[in-house]
């Protein structure tokens, strides 16, 4: 009976997880003027996608973006990367994706790292290996005051 309520409950986590969030495709937008490299990793929803694609629209003429998977971060190539999009969802009791906190234990890859998390309540605050995370819940009509606040985040770190 608890072998079966184990499986129950690990199945119900499984299905909540995707059906939260999806892959995203890797892929790779190469500007001619590039002079910085931005990777940005994350799960896919409505809300993760919209400022994503707000940051690749903003940054593609000066950057060159390689959007991942945030669960393929840690294979990810960042020696040559100037800044670190993480955007990853924090959902009750399923803990943080393996493949970021492995990512986030390097101190060089922190300093490069913008960190956005959504949870369900929109007044949740995060800080995980000295990064102060921006935080929201997934409300489309917060997409532009998200967006300008990791445009910020990304202006510092590149600029330093």
């Amino acid at each position: 009976m608890k072998r079966l309520f184990s499986l129950v409950c690990a199945v119900l986590v499984g299905v909540v997880t995707t059906s939260c969030s999806g892959k995203v495709a890797h892929t790779s937008y190469v500007s001619d003027q590039a002079g910085v490299t931005i990777l940005i990793a994350g799960d896919a929803s409505e809300f993760k996608d919209g400022i994503r694609n707000r940051i690749i629209a903003a940054y593609r003429s000066a950057a060159t973006i390689r959007v991942v998977n945030v669960g393929d971060l840690n294979k990810a190539d960042v020696g040559s990367v100037d800044a670190v999009v993480i955007m990853d969802t924090c959902l009750a009791r399923t803990g943080l994706n393996p493949s970021m906190k492995s990512f986030m234990k390097q101190a060089e890859n922190r300093k490069k790292t913008v960190l956005f998390m959504t949870a369900g309540d929109p007044d949740w605050t995060y800080r995980y290996q000295e990064v102060d995370a921006i935080t929201s819940a997934s409300d489309l009509e917060q997409q532009e005051q998200v967006f300008t606040r990791i445009a910020a985040e990304l202006d510092r770190i590149l600029s330093s």
